[in-house]
């Protein structure tokens, strides 16, 4: 006769085997789909070794046309996924944005220099969330973004003003421009002068952080206990570095907006994105430290990606003027014809400006600003193309080798903007700007700014290549910096107005905007 106790024990055996044989194929179905083919990994440190500490875009690049498009790499006991096509990076991070979308631990950058609550760095949730739906309403309605054109437009006329000045010192104004707009938008305050205090106090914490490491690339950033190290000790220097760049973060975070609440409190605030900020929070009966603490972070991070970025792809452009010169009169011919000579371009002359769009897509392809960009993290386990992505892999976008895929663009190396008035190449604004939920909200505001900056420019001043002693033109190399943010190396360019006319026309509305 069986008994309970008997039922009871067949059940369990069969539940128990029932489990065993599902992990057990489980398992065999995981496993039977390897990783994506990488370089070769050795115990403990992975694939690091064969990674140099300058250009990793470069290396990352050559393992993509070794290894193929989706390469998996260990950097120490991390799991990594380098992607070097845009189709991938589409179908990984786009398409599959909700288990793409995360953040690897950013420890140096976030816990040890204080780069904290902001949009850059936040691990995928309701935090993000939230932030970026407070960068989508200030950044990405067209309301919004017309609201900001009279800001940019004063601001072109300002670098116009100041390259007649002294066009020797062209970059710093290419920096004061981006700063300014996005010091006016984020805070609310107008940049009068070339030392002011908020955009040197700026420009200082951006300085130190790059100093002191990128987000993602440093031993701390894999071994978290050696945030346990005293700074005085052996192997401390990192720790040193970050309380450096975290004085100089803390005041990024806290004297704009401390201007910002002064001034709202003596009723003398501007519209700014922090303004707006404080104001829904404090109505909402919501504004206590840790809300400020967030309102800080959202604010330093518009400020601080917005400029760098910005400055950086100017630059490209105008190393590439110098080498190309037959690019910029063509550049200058196209304006001269839609435009003429009695003003400024402006956004609604874009449309009718298809050569000026091709050079801007041309300069953001050239050399793209980001050559990494920020990884990104996988929240869950996944299969691509009969591959395995782990959980928590360390998801880094190879911008560069996408911007310089041969099968995309030929000649990647020269500079061309032709090949964009084909229809069926790819832009490359579809890539410098990030991925999926991790695209920078701020891309339409940096391309409306660029576009009025390298119109203006071509409309009024022309830029030829420096000369020797002796008289002969100086070609710079296309010699670019190393680092989370690649920009030209310094060189030398001669910037004149184009003529007499041009120079009265800069002038007259420099006059204007500083009477209004």
């Amino acid at each position: 006769m069986t008994t309970t106790t008997d039922w009871c024990y067949l059940l369990g055996t069969i539940s128990f085997v029932g489990i065993v044989v599902l992990h057990s194929w489980w398992k065999a179905t995981n496993e039977s789909m390897s990783y994506p083919p990488g370089p070769v990994k050795l115990p403990l440190i992975g694939s690091v070794h064969l990674l140099p500490q300058r250009y990793q875009e470069r290396t990352l690049a050559e393992w993509g046309k070794t290894f193929g498009d989706i390469v998996f790499a260990k950097l120490f006991q991390t799991p990594a996924i380098i992607i070097s096509s845009y189709d991938i990076a589409r179908d990984l991070m786009e398409r599959r944005s909700g288990n793409y979308s995360d953040r690897p631990r950013f420890i140096l950058i976030v816990e040890l220099m204080g780069w904290k609550n902001a949009i850059t760095h936040l691990p995928y949730g309701e935090q993000f969330r939230l932030h970026r739906k407070w960068m989508q309403n200030a950044f990405q309605t067209k309301s919004a973004l017309d609201g900001y054109r009279s800001i940019q437009r004063r601001e072109v006329i300002v670098f116009l003003n100041n390259i007649l000045s002294s066009p020797n010192t062209w970059a710093s104004h290419l920096t004061r421009f981006s700063a300014s707009i996005i010091m006016e938008i984020t805070y609310g305050h107008q940049v009068t002068s070339s030392d002011d205090k908020f955009i040197g106090i700026a420009q200082r914490a951006g300085e130190e952080t790059v100093t002191a490491g990128s987000p993602g690339s440093m031993l701390v950033d894999f071994f978290p206990i050696m945030k346990l190290i005293p700074a005085w000790c052996p192997g401390g220097g990192f720790k040193r570095k970050a309380a450096v760049a975290g004085k100089y973060v803390r005041e990024l975070y806290d004297a704009p907006y401390n201007m910002v609440r002064d001034n709202m409190r003596k009723g003398t605030a501007r519209p700014s994105f922090t303004a707006n900020l404080i104001e829904q929070l404090d109505r909402d009966g919501r504004l206590t430290h840790e809300w400020e603490e967030n309102v800080k972070g959202a604010a330093a991070a518009v400020y601080a990606a917005g400029t760098e970025t910005t400055a950086t792809v100017m630059m490209t452009f105008m190393l590439a003027m110098v080498r190309y010169p037959d690019v910029y009169r063509k550049l200058q011919e196209e304006i001269n014809q839609v435009v003429g000579s009695e003003r400024l371009p402006d956004c609604d002359d874009r449309q009718a400006l298809p050569y000026t769009e091709c050079v801007i897509k041309e300069t953001y392809r050239w050399r793209t600003p980001v050559p990494l960009g920020i990884p990104h993290s996988s929240t869950k386990p996944d299969a691509y193309n009969d591959y395995h992505i782990p959980q928590n892999a360390m998801v880094i976008p190879n911008i560069w080798a996408m911007s310089q895929d041969e099968r995309m663009y030929y000649n990647p190396t020269e500079f061309r903007p032709e090949r964009f008035l084909k229809t069926n190449v790819l832009d490359p604004k579809n890539i410098v700007f990030g991925f999926g939920r991790r695209q920078c909200p701020g891309n339409e505001l940096a391309d409306r700014s660029i576009f009025l900056l390298i119109s203006g420019i071509a409309a009024t001043m022309d830029i030829t290549k420096c000369k020797d002693s002796m008289g002969i033109e100086i070609t710079p190399p296309p010699n670019f910096t190393s680092g989370l943010v690649s920009r030209p190396e310094e060189f030398c360019c001669t910037i004149k107005p184009r003529s007499g006319k041009a120079e009265r026309l800069v002038r007259q509305m420099n006059v204007v905007v500083t009477e209004e």
